[in-house]
């Protein structure tokens, strides 16, 4: 690692092998030997993403055609690309670890024949979006990223790499990535991710002349992924007040309210049973293991259940990096490796109460709400919901349990 994490780790090394690192602070005793070859792309992988078979080949060749050669016009590339990124798929041991990976991480595993990939971005602009593993042009790198982006201010950087060195998704190439096994772990994720997304929002701010519209596209549209759960709360609130003194019928909007949480997973599963391959039968396996409609339905129902913990943690992540880029200037750079997350006793019932208490509040406000609201139905889904956010700290700590590996051997021998 170097300074900045891997940002500063890959700005040192690009200076390394340019020759151009005068204060000698990076030093890699491999590269010694080879320090005067021209090293024209590097491929980028985190501790967990696993490098498939001959995929860091067709990375190369990707990089390497004549229209994907990277043109720079003022700065940043124009046309083709200085850096792709492939697929990431989800390692088949990550998905077992637990119910949980398996409902979130689905079947896992290389399968390009049965899955259908498009990326709306790539289909449409040409452009895709870098999450930090791929492959990039060493000199290009070097020279648009060197002096874009202050030090100690931005955590998720892939983004600005991605928009200024323009993005190509290699979708036929693919790696196994992890996933986090716990409901907590993810949750500790998804909330670096929107501190990130926020440091972005307030970078782009001050230096809107650097990415394309695309780009500030791609950046906004974080920021509004991460204040559905917040609004969805707060449409809740405003229908039970508007009912209990206006006597409102908002039965049919609280219905709607909810639904816009798991449009994506109706969707999803309506596309599975209509646009289904021909040909394509039930997969048969030898291990038991959720299916993707089921898995689509539970993801559904957890969406709903874990309502108040996604609000209260997108409202700390975006007042906690407000504070800290406008006001204390530290601790931008806060990170927790997932290897950490989840090797911590990150999972006990106790653990997972006082992180998901926002649950249990929530629902404790709308139980005493409900009896005052008007309408039998609307108190039935008054009293599902508050249900519903009690017991999901209790459902997400059982099925974030750690998998126990049975031994194969021993059951042929019985």
């Amino acid at each position: 690692m170097g300074w900045e994490r891997k940002r500063g780790l890959l700005t040192e090394l690009n200076s390394f092998l340019r020759n151009k690192n005068q204060k000698n602070t990076f030093m890699v005793n491999t590269l010694k030997e080879y320090k005067d070859l021209d090293i024209k792309y590097i491929i980028t992988l985190d501790a967990d993403t696993e490098l498939t078979l001959n995929a860091g080949i067709e990375l190369i060749e990707a990089m390497a055609h004549p229209l994907n050669k990277p043109k720079i016009v003022d700065g940043k590339v124009q046309e083709g690309h200085a850096i792709m990124q492939p697929r990431v798929g989800i390692s088949l041991e990550k998905v077992v670890q637990s119910v949980f990976s398996e409902i979130y991480a689905g079947s896992g595993g290389v399968d390009s024949y049965t899955n259908a990939i498009s990326d709306t971005y790539q289909d449409n602009f040409g452009e895709g979006i870098y999450t930090g593993k791929g492959i990039y042009d060493v000199e290009v790198f070097y020279n648009i990223m060197k002096d874009k982006i202050p030090e100690n201010t931005i955590l998720s950087h892939d983004l600005l790499e991605g928009s200024l060195l323009r993005c190509g998704l290699v979708s036929d190439v693919m790696l196994l990535d992890g996933y986090p096994r716990s409901y907590i772990a993810f949750l500790t994720r998804l909330h670096r991710w929107i501190r990130g997304d926020y440091q972005t929002y307030f970078w782009l701010t001050k230096n809107k002349d650097k990415v394309n519209k695309l780009s500030k596209f791609k950046i906004i549209d974080n920021i509004r992924r991460s204040l559905i759960e917040i609004s969805v709360m707060l449409c809740l609130f405003t229908l039970i007040f508007s009912n209990i003194f206006l006597n409102a019928k908002v039965g049919f909007l609280w219905i709607i309210t909810l639904l816009s949480v798991v449009i994506s997973s109706i969707i999803e599963g309506v596309n599975y049973i209509i646009f289904r391959k021909e040909n394509i039968k039930r997969q048969r396996k030898f291990t038991d293991a959720i299916d993707e409609l089921t898995a689509n339905f539970y993801r559904a129902i957890i969406s709903i259940m874990t309502i108040p913990s996604s609000a209260y943690l997108s409202v700390d992540a975006a007042l906690r990096t407000i504070y800290r880029v406008k006001v204390s200037k530290k601790n931008l750079l806060e990170w927790t490796t997932s290897e950490d997350v989840e090797s911590s006793d990150n999972n006990n019932l106790k653990y997972v109460l006082k992180k998901m208490l926002p649950n249990l509040i929530i629902g404790a406000i709308i139980l005493f709400l409900g009896l005052y609201t008007n309408g039998a139905i609307l108190k039935i889904f008054i009293y599902i919901l508050a249900v519903m956010f009690f017991a999901a700290p209790f459902v997400m700590q059982n099925i974030s349990k750690e998998k126990v590996k049975e031994d194969k051997f021993k059951k042929l021998n019985e």
